[in-house]
């Protein structure tokens, strides 16, 4: 604010700052004036002021040579001198001081709070006829009403900013301050993990503390989190492998983006642990960890047994300390597969079965001998060669149908398991005196379990049996009577199917038509099987629901043995609810149900 100086001799009042003697001078309003009277000689002193020039008013308290004047618009000013010796008063010459106007500071603001590295900007209300004058910290100054600080702002630049504006008449405002923030921009965290990991772990993001910070991560799958170590999840999955980012902010200042990828293995499929090779004892234990594998295997068992290979040898002699479970496991990628398990029951070869009692039959016999514990099955042999007899399973008992009446017989017999066969039982049996009525079970009903199947027709009379068995199931789901255009000599009556059978094997050498199938079937220890004739077959359609096993359907047709009325046709029955016969081409296919008879 400017001080002015005026001086006041006797008649004048002259202005200090030059000297002058102008009548008039101008200030801006809110300038202090100060006025001194010179060449004062004696009397009582009055400093008044005027506005109009005429009227006149005493300066309360301004009794002293020198006073202070800050009117607030244009005043006169006079010195009033009282001497008892000099009446009335003496006044001296008055002089103007014209105040200018000083203008309104305009409103100011300011986009700050900002961070380092963004623009920093200030902001004036317009008024016209003014001049901006701004100053601030590091020396700014600029006269634009709205400057840009600096568009890369540092911290450096925090502090007041002051602004005058400057009338066209040359009077300055009121100064009016606004202070601004730079806030330091936080470096970029330092992130870590707990990966890699597996699959079904708990996965976690780690970040340095930072003082005052607000965290935000993100990451694959819509993944956010605001704390500052999160759990991603308690039971990761492969889909959760990528990167993570997290950005601080602190006052609103974000750092710069740290990263860290993620792997996520997969845990590896768990292995088939089994068994390659015979549990035999004396022999090589060998095991197998079937599967796609990729990582390192671990095997463990019985003994302190352990191994890393694939498919490792026990022992070339397995001994039974070698017994019990052993396990394996997979591991890839540091992820740990589930254990699959064999259990291993080493087994030594089986001992030779021991005869039972014979059931002899004219033409048959009832061969029976004694389980063997560590057996799991038997095989049987008219010769002693064990490479081409027939395999009879866990059945310890086998019926040799087609013999001749009153002769002996000869079976060999052996025990076998995983280890190999035992040494042989030969077996001797005479058949029954050709003089003597075959044996008979009378009173079995239809439905009935017996001679190698389901009893399907019972006549009994004069202590003399005549069954009809019929196999407890198909046979054959659609095989040809074979034989197209080959006339065969065949019967239609009960009785004749085991002769109708024999006929179509002479004329027709064909594998896998309908006759065949029964002629080589073993079934519960009978090989007399046969294709039943059309009346035969319609005995088994009649009693089907009791016997059992039949097809229903649209798929419900079966063959006889007994040829049609030409060379091209043969005899068929349905089993569902068209119960008529009829022929159909010998090429057709159709079901097979075999039957046999005593």
């Amino acid at each position: 604010m400017r001080n002015v100086l005026f001086f006041l001799p006797a008649i004048f009042l002259i202005v200090f700052s030059n000297n002058s003697t102008a009548q008039n001078i101008t200030i801006c309003a809110g300038d202090t004036v100060t006025l001194e009277g010179i060449d004062y000689k004696q009397g009582d002193l009055q400093w008044q002021y005027s506005t109009d020039s005429t009227d006149w008013f005493d300066m309360v308290g301004e009794t002293q040579l020198t006073t202070l004047a800050q009117p607030l618009e244009s005043t006169w000013y006079r010195l009033m001198i009282t001497d008892e010796e000099c009446l009335p008063p003496f006044f001296t010459e008055i002089k103007l001081i014209e105040v200018l106007e000083v203008a309104e500071t305009p409103a100011i603001s300011t986009n700050s709070p900002v961070c380092a590295g963004e623009t920093l900007s200030l902001f004036a209300d317009s008024h016209a006829g003014i001049t901006y004058q701004w100053s601030g910290p590091d020396g700014f100054s600029s006269t634009d009403q709205n400057p840009v600080v600096s568009s890369f702002a540092q911290v450096s630049m925090t502090g007041e900013y002051t602004l005058v504006v400057i009338s066209n008449n040359g009077c300055e405002s009121i100064e009016e301050a606004i202070s601004l923030i730079v806030n330091d921009t936080p470096g970029a965290p330092v992130v870590n993990s707990n990966s890699p990991i597996c699959e079904g772990e708990t996965l976690n993001l780690f970040s340095d503390e930072v003082i005052g910070a607000n965290y935000n991560w993100s990451g694959p799958n819509g993944f956010n989190s605001t704390n500052q170590n999160p759990v991603v999840s308690s039971s990761a999955t492969a889909s959760m492998s990528g990167d993570y980012e997290l950005i601080v902010e602190v006052d609103g200042c974000s750092s710069n983006a740290a990263s860290v990828n993620i792997d996520i293995n997969l845990t590896p499929a768990a292995p088939t642990a089994e068994l390659v090779s015979p549990a035999c004892l004396g022999e090589n234990l060998i095991l197998n960890a079937d599967g796609q594998i990729n990582g390192s295997i671990f095997w463990s068992g019985p003994s302190g047994f352990q191994s890393n290979q694939q498919s490792p040898t026990v022992s070339n002699s397995a001994t039974s300390n070698m017994n019990g479970l052993y396990e394996v496991f997979v591991v890839e990628n540091g992820c740990t597969s589930s254990i699959s398990s064999v259990n291993v029951v080493l087994s030594s070869l089986p001992n030779a079965p021991t005869s039972a009692n014979h059931t002899p039959g004219i033409d048959n016999i009832e061969w029976n001998w004694n389980s063997v514990s560590n057996a799991s099955a038997y095989s049987y042999n008219t010769t002693n060669d064990f490479s081409s007899a027939t395999n009879n399973g866990p059945n310890t008992s086998f019926t040799q149908t087609g013999l001749t009446c009153d002769e002996n017989h000869t079976l060999y017999v052996w025990a076998t398991n995983d280890c190999g066969e035992s040494s042989v039982l030969m077996l001797n049996q005479q058949t029954s005196d050709c003089s003597i009525t075959p044996p008979c079970t009378p009173g079995l009903s239809v439905g009935t379990n017996h001679g190698g199947g389901v009893i399907a027709n019972t006549n009994y009379s004069n202590g003399q049996c005549n069954y009809l068995i019929a196999a407890s199931a198909d046979q054959s789901a659609g095989a040809p009577w074979g034989c197209q255009g080959t006339n065969v000599n065949t019967s239609t009556a009960v009785g004749t199917g085991q002769s109708n059978t024999d006929a179509i094997l002479n004329a027709c050498p064909t594998q896998g038509i309908a006759a065949r199938i029964c002629d080589e079937l073993v079934e519960g220890g009978f090989d007399d099987w046969f294709l039943p004739s059309k009346d035969e077959l319609n005995i088994l359609r009649n009693n089907q629901n009791i016997i059992g096993g039949f097809n229903h359907g649209m798929n419900s047709e079966y063959w006889s043995s007994s040829q049609g009325g030409s060379n091209s046709n043969a005899w068929q029955q349905w089993f569902d609810f068209i119960s008529g016969q009829n022929q159909y081409l010998k090429n057709d296919t159709y079901r097979v149900r075999c039957v046999r008879s005593y």
